[in-house]
C-alpha cells in the first residue's frame, strides 16, 4: 500500500522537471511577427547574378503562449536552400519552405532563422520571396492542425540580372562554438567563442572586414579570389548580458559593398546543464543554471509564512566528467547516451571531484489552504550579483492537476498513465506567469501583488519556476521551488506515561495527531497516518554521486546507502538492471515494487528510525505508537508527522516536533540564600561554568561540595566562589549527579538543566556522614532506599517558614521522634549517616 506513494513523490518531481521546459508568459493575446533581411542589412533591392548565392534570415518574436510556430517561406521556382541553421522540409510542387519550432515559446522569446539560398543558372528578372507564420495556442491545434492565427513576414524582392554594377558579395556567418571555456560546448559569458565565415562574389572579393560587437576584429584582402570559403575563421570573447554582434562588410572589385551580421545573447550566469527532452516525439531543449552552497546568492528561492519545519542538513557531491550534454526522453525511459563511453570535447575524462552542493535551508514551510493571512506565500529569490537588474519569468504551477491524471494503483499503470500526458494537460498546470526584475543584488522578492494566486492556496502541490527566455528556444531554469498546501492544521502531542516520563530506548511511544479543522464523517474516505523518529545527529541527506564515464563505474549513495546495486546498461542505453531486475521506461513489474519497498524497510529496520503507519477514516484523533529500539541512541529527535489522502495521494496535513530519548529537561528552583540540592540528570558538560552558564553564574555566591570517600577528611570540603574578597577562589570545577550541594544565590531564579536520565539511582555511601544526591526524577520513599541507614536529613530552601525547612529520617529508637522526612525527592541534596 505505501510503495506507490513514495512513487508518487518522486513521479511529482519527475513532472516538475519536465513542467518547467513548458512554463510560458500567460495573460496575453498570443501571436507571432516576423520579418526578413536579405544578405544583411544591405540598402534597396538586392541585385544578384544568376548562380549566386545569398543569405536570408528570418527574425520572429512571439507575444503569449505558443505551442508550435511555423514558418513558411514561398521561394521562386527551382531557387535551392542548401544550409539552414534549423530543420527544415520543402514542397518539391510549390517550392515552399517550412521549418517547425516546437519549443513552448513565451512573449519574451525571439529567435531567427538563417538559410542559405543559390539561384538558379537560367534565372533574370525580378523575384518575390514571401512568407507566413502560424501559431499554435494549443496541443489540440498542433495535433489537429488548427493554428490559433497567421501572420505575413512580408515580401522581399530580387533582382537577377547580368549588370554587374548591382551585384554585392554574398555573405554567410556560421553558429559560433565554444573554444575555451568550461568546455560544455555553450558559450557563456567571458568564453572564447570560435566561429567560421564564407564570402561569395563571382566578381572577385577585393577586401572584407569582421566586426565584433563595434570592434575591428579581422581586416583581409581577396584579390583575385570568388570565394572566402568556410576554412576562414575568427575568435570573439563572448560578453555576458548582450546580444554579441558578428558583422562582415565585403567589397568586390567593382566597388559593391555588402554586409551581414548575427548576434548571440550570452547571460551573465554560466549554465550548468543542457538537456534536450523529448515528449512522446515532440522535442525541446533547455539549460539549468547552477545553484551554490551560500543563502545570499546561491540562486536558491526561499518561502516565507506558514509552518516552517525544521529541513534535513542535505548535500550533494559529485565526481566524474566535467560536462554531460544530457538527453531525457519521457514517455520512455531517461537515459544519458553513450554513458558506457564518453569521448570527445564534449566531455572531460579527468574522473576528480568537481562539485559540492550544501544546500542552505535551514526550514521550509507547509501551508494550509484558508484565508489565513499567514498562510500566505511570499518567495525571496537569492541570485548572484551577475543577475542582477535582469528580466525573468516566474511562472506558479499546479502540479496536482497532473498528478490527478496518473493511476497508483501499480507500477504498470502509473507507467501507461504518464506516456498518456499531453502537452495540454501539462499546460493546463500554469496557472499564472509574470515577468519580474531583478535588484541591483540578483535578487527578487515573490509575493500575492506579482502573482494573486499566491495568496489563500488550495490543497495541492505547486511549483514556482523562475525562468530566463532570452536564450532563443532554450529557456534557462534558474530555479524553482516546491509548495506544499494542506488540507488541515494538524498537532501532534506525545502521550506521557506517568511511570517513565522521559522514555528510554526501547520504550514505546504515543503520539496523538490531532486535525484541524476535523474532517467530515464519510465512509469513503480514508486517510494514511504516517509518524516517524530520527536522531537530530542523523537528519540530514548526503547524495553522492560518481562515475568514471563506465555504468560498471557509476554510484549513487545516500548516506552511505547504495541506490545503485550491481547496476549495468545494455549497448542501446536504454535498459537498466537493479538487482538483477531489468526495468523498461519505469519499474515496470509489482515484483519489482516489492522487492523495493522490502528494500527501504530492512533500510529502516538497521537504521536508528521509528517509523509507524495506520489508515483510517475520517476521523479528529489518531494515536500512533512508535516502537523504539534498545538500540537507537539516547539524544534528540526530530518527529515527523504525514496524513495523507488515501484515493488522491494529497497531502492532508503534515506537522513536525521534537522529543528526547533517554535525555530530559528538568528545573532547579532555587531561593535566595543557602540551598540544599542535586542534579538529578547526567550532564554533558559537567563543567561549574557550564551548569551555571551566562548571566547565572552572576547570581552564585558559592557552591560547598563534601565528598566522603575522600580519605583524608581535611579535604573532603571543597568549594566554588565568585566572591572576590576571599583567600582563594576554591578547588571545585564540577558538578557529580551522585552527590549533593549548597549552593547560596544572591537572588531567587530558576536553573534549566538538561541532561541523560541516569541507568542507575545509586550513590555510594561511606561510614560516616555523606552528602548525596538524588539521581532520578522520580520520587522514592525513604525508608526503601536508606532503611539501614542512622540518619537522613533534607534541608528544604523552597519551604517559606524557616523554621520548617529542616527535616529528618532516622531508624534510631533512643530519640524523641522519627521524623518526618519520608520521601526523597528529585533535585534535592540529602545528609546521610551510616554507622
Amino acid at each position: 500500500m505505501t510503495s506507490y506513494r513514495y512513487k508518487y513523490i518522486c513521479t511529482l518531481i519527475a513532472l516538475l522537471i519536465v513542467i518547467t521546459i513548458f512554463s510560458n508568459t500567460a495573460g496575453a493575446i498570443s501571436g507571432v511577427s516576423a520579418f526578413r533581411i536579405i544578405n544583411g542589412s544591405s540598402p534597396g533591392v538586392p541585385g544578384y547574378e544568376p548562380g549566386d548565392v545569398f543569405t536570408v534570415e528570418v527574425n520572429y518574436s512571439v507575444t503569449g503562449t505558443s505551442y508550435l510556430v511555423t514558418i513558411k517561406e514561398d521561394l521562386p521556382q527551382d531557387w535551392e536552400v542548401l544550409e539552414s541553421t534549423e530543420k527544415f522540409t520543402r514542397d518539391p510542387a510549390s517550392n515552399i519552405i517550412k521549418w517547425n519550432i516546437t519549443s513552448p515559446l513565451s512573449g519574451v522569446s525571439s529567435g531567427a532563422i538563417k538559410y542559405l539560398v543559390k539561384i538558379p543558372e537560367t534565372a533574370s528578372g525580378t523575384y518575390e520571396i514571401s512568407g507566413e507564420t502560424s501559431w499554435y495556442e494549443s496541443y489540440d491545434g498542433v495535433k489537429n492542425n488548427v493554428p490559433s492565427g497567421t501572420s505575413s513576414v512580408g515580401i522581399s524582392t530580387v533582382n537577377v540580372i547580368s549588370d554587374e554594377e548591382n551585384n554585392g558579395p554574398a555573405i554567410w556567418i556560421y553558429e559560433p562554438e565554444e573554444m575555451s571555456g568550461d568546455g560544455d560546448e555553450h558559450l557563456e559569458n567571458m568564453e572564447t567563442a570560435y566561429f567560421e565565415y564564407m564570402i561569395i562574389d563571382d566578381d572577385v572579393i577585393s577586401s572584407y572586414t569582421v566586426y565584433i560587437n563595434g570592434h575591428v576584429s579581422d581586416s583581409a584582402t581577396g584579390v583575385g579570389s570568388t570565394e572566402v570559403s568556410e576554412s576562414s575563421s575568427a575568435r570573439m570573447t563572448v560578453q555576458p548580458g548582450m546580444r554579441n554582434i558578428i558583422k562582415i562588410v565585403a567589397t568586390d572589385l567593382n566597388g559593391h559593398v555588402s554586409e551581414f551580421s548575427r548576434d548571440i545573447y550570452v547571460p551573465y550566469y554560466n549554465n550548468e546543464a543542457w538537456m534536450k527532452v523529448e515528449w512522446n516525439g515532440m522535442e525541446a531543449g533547455f539549460a539549468v543554471a547552477g545553484m551554490g552552497s551560500s543563502a545570499t546568492d546561491g540562486n536558491w528561492t526561499f518561502l516565507h509564512g506558514g509552518n516552517q519545519l525544521q529541513f534535513p542538513h542535505t548535500t550533494f557531491s559529485y565526481s566524474g566528467p566535467a560536462a554531460i550534454n544530457k538527453y531525457y526522453s519521457f514517455g520512455g525511459i531517461s537515459y544519458i547516451p553513450g554513458l558506457n563511453t564518453f569521448s570527445g570535447s564534449m566531455i572531460d575524462l579527468d574522473a576528480t571531484p568537481k562539485s559540492y552542493r550544501e544546500i542552505p535551508f535551514e526550514t521550509y514551510p507547509v501551508y494550509v489552504e484558508g484565508n489565513d493571512s499567514e498562510n500566505d506565500v511570499t518567495a525571496y529569490f537569492m541570485g548572484s550579483p551577475d543577475m542582477s537588474y535582469q528580466y525573468f519569468n516566474v511562472s506558479l504551477l499546479d502540479l496536482t492537476l497532473i498528478s490527478d491524471k496518473i493511476d497508483f494503483t501499480d507500477a504498470s499503470t502509473i507507467k501507461q498513465s504518464i506516456k498518456g500526458l499531453s502537452f495540454s494537460d501539462i499546460s493546463g498546470s500554469l496557472v499564472r506567469s509574470t515577468g519580474l526584475r531583478t535588484n541591483g543584488t540578483g535578487d527578487l522578492e515573490i509575493d500575492g501583488n506579482d502573482i494573486p494566486e499566491l495568496n489563500n492556496m488550495a490543497q495541492g502541490y505547486y511549483a514556482l519556476v523562475i525562468m530566463d527566455y532570452n536564450l532563443p528556444n532554450t529557456p534557462s531554469l534558474i530555479s524553482a521551488a516546491p509548495i506544499f498546501v494542506a488540507k488541515y492544521d494538524m498537532s501532534m502531542e506525545q502521550v506521557i506515561n506517568p511511570e517513565r516520563p522521559a522514555p528510554m530506548p526501547g520504550d514505546p511511544i504515543t503520539y496523538t495527531l490531532s486535525l484541524d479543522p476535523a474532517p467530515s464523517v464519510s465512509p469513503s474516505k480514508k486517510y494514511v497516518y504516517i509518524t516517524a523518529m530520527i536522531p537530530e545527529s542523523e537528519y540530514s541527506a548526503a547524495f553522492d554521486l560518481s562515475t568514471d564515464g563506465t555504468a560498471s563505474g557509476t554510484t549513487l549513495d545516500f548516506n552511505g546507502f547504495s541506490l545503485i546495486e550491481k547496476f549495468t546498461m545494455s549497448s542501446e542505453g536504454r535498459e537498466f538492471y537493479i538487482d538483477g531486475l531489468a526495468t523498461h521506461e519505469m519499474i515496470s513489474t509489482d515484483t519489482s515494487i516489492s522487492e523495493l519497498k522490502d528494500m527501504f524497510f530492512d533500510e529502516i529496520n538497521a537504521s536508528d528510525i521509528a517509523m509507524v503507519f495506520g489508515t483510517t477514516e475520517n476521523t479528529e484523533n489518531v494515536d500512533l505508537v512508535l516502537q523504539t529500539k534498545a538500540s537507537m541512541p539516547q539524544g534528540r529527535y526530530v518527529v515527523i508527522g504525514a496524513v495523507i489522502e488515501r484515493d488522491t495521494g494529497r497531502l492532508a496535513a503534515l506537522e513536525q516536533t521534537d522529543m528526547y530519548l533517554g535525555i530530559t529537561t528538568y528545573t532547579l528552583n532555587l531561593k535566595q540564600g543557602w540551598n540544599l540540592v542535586s542534579i538529578p540528570v547526567i550532564l554533558d558538560n559537567k563543567s561549574i561554568y557550564s551548569v551555571f552558564p551566562g548571566d547565572t553564574m552572576n547570581n552564585i555566591s558559592m557552591v560547598w561540595e563534601y565528598d566522603s570517600s575522600e580519605t583524608d577528611p581535611a579535604n573532603r570540603w571543597s568549594y566554588f566562589t565568585t566572591k572576590t574578597d576571599v583567600y582563594e577562589q576554591g578547588s571545585l570545577t564540577s558538578i557529580d549527579e551522585r552527590l549533593g550541594y549548597w549552593v547560596k544565590c544572591y537572588y531567587a531564579m530558576d536553573l534549566t538543566l538538561q541532561g541523560v536520565l541516569p541507568e542507575e539511582d545509586t550513590v555510594i555511601l561511606n561510614t560516616g556522614w555523606n552528602l548525596v544526591g538524588n539521581p532520578t526524577l522520580t520520587d522514592r520513599n525513604v525508608h526503601d532506599v536508606y532503611g539501614s541507614a542512622k540518619m537522613v536529613w533534607e534541608y528544604d530552601s523552597l519551604e517559606p517558614d524557616a523554621n520548617n525547612r529542616w527535616s529528618y529520617f532516622t531508624t534510631k529508637t533512643d530519640v524523641y521522634e522519627q521524623g518526618s522526612l519520608t520521601t526523597l525527592r528529585a533535585g534535592y541534596g540529602y545528609w546521610v549517616k551510616i554507622e
